[in-house]
């Protein structure tokens, strides 16, 4: 459990404060706004007396930014920092940035509402890039997305630890559903290698010709005289069509 911050900045240190005139007046609060960034980098030398206005406007910088850091949860772009890929900022247009090529002053200062390729806009409502499609589990479309009507009922959202699947709408992708196959007719090299026996006549019992059938004669046992046929058929591959 995160602790409840009882601690705040109250408020910008010497944030009225002006650059002290050439004559000083006593017990008026300075802050000189021309102190250098070399003098913060290096910092005070030990046992250095340090003009009030120096000291109040490294507090001012300080407890300004921190004022901002607060309020936005980022700071806004500055051309005085270097931004390596992966770092954020707030740009002027109030929306967040997200680096995606190192850039600054050390390299090429890039502001991210003024140059592409730099910078990523990033939707304070979504984590994911502009234009990303997705299935959500309720009817509305959340803040910041549009639903798909040309997509409707036509995707399935699975999110039972069984597996069933659950949809909206007036039809549902899991409904009971056919396919229908339409009938093909079979060419001879689509049908299998086979024979045709052509009965040509009966055999007499005892005899060995077949016989032209005439009625009246007795044929009751008679055997069947047959020949068969050139083998045909490819057994090739064939198909159906489906909807």
């Amino acid at each position: 459990m995160v602790d409840i911050r009882t601690t705040e900045i109250g408020g910008i240190w010497a944030e009225g404060a002006i650059d002290p005139p050439s004559s000083p007046i006593g017990e008026t609060t300075y802050a000189d706004s021309t102190i250098e960034e070399s003098d913060i980098v290096e910092g005070w030398p030990y046992n250095k007396i340090v003009d009030s206005s120096k000291f109040n406007e490294v507090f001012r910088r300080i407890t300004t930014l921190m004022t901002l850091l607060e309020s936005h949860g980022v700071l806004p772009y500055s051309s005085l920092t270097d931004y390596p890929v992966g770092g954020w900022c707030l740009g002027t247009d109030g929306v967040l940035y997200y680096c995606i090529v190192a850039n600054g002053p050390s390299t090429a200062t890039k502001n991210p509402i003024s140059t592409s390729g730099y910078w990523e806009a990033y939707s304070k409502n979504s984590q994911f890039a502009s234009g990303t499609t997705m299935i959500f589990g309720q009817n509305s479309a959340p803040t910041g997305w549009t639903r798909k009507s040309d997509w409707t009922d036509n995707s399935m959202l699975v999110f039972s630890a069984s597996g069933t699947p659950e949809s909206g709408g007036s039809a549902s992708p899991k409904s009971a559903h056919f396919h229908s196959t339409a009938g093909h007719v079979l060419i001879i090299n689509e049908l299998p290698p086979h024979e045709h026996y052509v009965k040509e006549g009966n055999k007499i019992a005892g005899g060995s010709e077949p016989e032209t059938l005439v009625s009246g004669d007795d044929y009751t046992n008679s055997t069947a005289f047959y020949s068969t046929t050139t083998s045909v058929g490819g057994g090739a591959a064939h198909g159906h069509g489906n909807t």
